[in-house]
């Protein structure tokens, strides 16, 4: 079963045969996560950007980078569900904008477990999968990083690792 994982940042899974793609950090794949053909892959994994998304980001029509990023999470979320390979997709948790936005819509399950968001057309239960809080909330400042490098993390790796040991019993049988 060969995984391909894009946007993937320094996120390490605990699977042995996973393909990186980041477009800045060094990893397998160095490039745009959507020009990556994904035809050679058995199983789909992605973590686009979420500066758009976030809820702490208050500057999300004005910062560049939130922008460009934008279309990243449902380009990526369409071109996964078109493969019609097994997928999951993470992101951050924000109802209101990701309702009107129309990202609950699409035709796959979608997942909020802890402060992410996830779309998958695999059928999981995600639900006791623990969630450590890698943020707190502090009166007069609002929330500040427990860690300083947040992005994808425990939380959403352990989720990712559910999903590839379900799939790989899926593709077994």
């Amino acid at each position: 079963m060969k995984v391909i994982y894009l946007a993937a940042g320094r996120a390490v899974l605990n699977y042995n045969n996973v393909v990186y793609n980041d477009i800045k950090e060094k990893r397998d794949l160095v490039c745009d996560m959507l020009t990556v053909n994904l035809e050679d892959y058995d199983v789909l994994i992605a973590t686009p950007p979420c500066n758009y998304y976030s809820r702490a980001n208050y500057r999300r029509n004005i910062s560049k980078y939130a922008l460009i990023t934008k279309d990243l999470l449902p380009t990526i979320i369409d071109k996964f569900i078109e493969t019609g390979k097994p997928f999951i997709v993470e992101n951050v948790r924000n109802f209101p904008l990701m309702n009107k936005l129309g990202l609950y819509n699409k035709n796959c399950f979608v997942y909020i477990h802890g402060r992410h968001t996830y779309w998958t057309n695999v059928m999981i239960n995600i639900s006791n999968i623990k969630q450590t809080y890698d943020f707190r909330s502090i009166p007069g400042y609002g929330c500040v990083r427990l860690k300083s490098y947040v992005q994808g993390g425990k939380n959403v790796n352990d989720v990712f690792d559910y999903f590839l040991s379900v799939v790989k019993l899926t593709l077994k049988n």
